[in-house]
């Protein structure tokens, strides 16, 4: 791998790493903005917001990961995605998506004051379905 054309990229939960390999570019979905990750790019930490991390491969290829969240780590010939959910794009079931959220906006609609956690999770849910829509 030569440093200039590719970054070493890793997501990981706190089970274990679900992707590690070189991209020429990752796109990061920080709380400040969609950000690039190029080689030699300087070092920083980032927190991420729930969306998606673009790994853009050698060959052209772009591999897609959902967050909930977390933490970017970026050095010059790394990128670390640090998040308590990932998931790889194509493991995603769009119907499944759609049942579970008509169950959370059911539940908030009913219930006379619905809790923070139940309407972040329905946010990060709707996040995961804009994911499977954007392919």
């Amino acid at each position: 791998m030569e440093s200039t054309k590719t970054v070493q990229l890793e997501v990981v939960m706190p089970e274990g790493s679900i992707h590690q390999g070189p991209a020429t570019m990752v796109v990061i979905p920080s709380m400040a903005g969609d950000m690039g990750a190029l080689p030699l790019h300087n070092p920083l930490l980032a927190q991420l917001r729930p969306g998606v991390v673009e790994a853009h491969l050698p060959g052209g290829q772009v591999k897609k990961f959902y967050v909930s969240g977390g933490i970017a780590e970026v050095l010059e010939e790394r990128v670390s995605i640090l998040s308590q959910e990932a998931i790889a794009e194509d493991l995603l079931d769009l119907e499944k998506l759609h049942a579970k959220q008509a169950d959370l906006e059911a539940m908030i609609e009913v219930s006379e004051k619905p809790s923070e956690h139940l309407k972040a999770e329905l946010e990060r849910l709707k996040a995961f379905i804009d994911f499977l829509g954007k392919k």
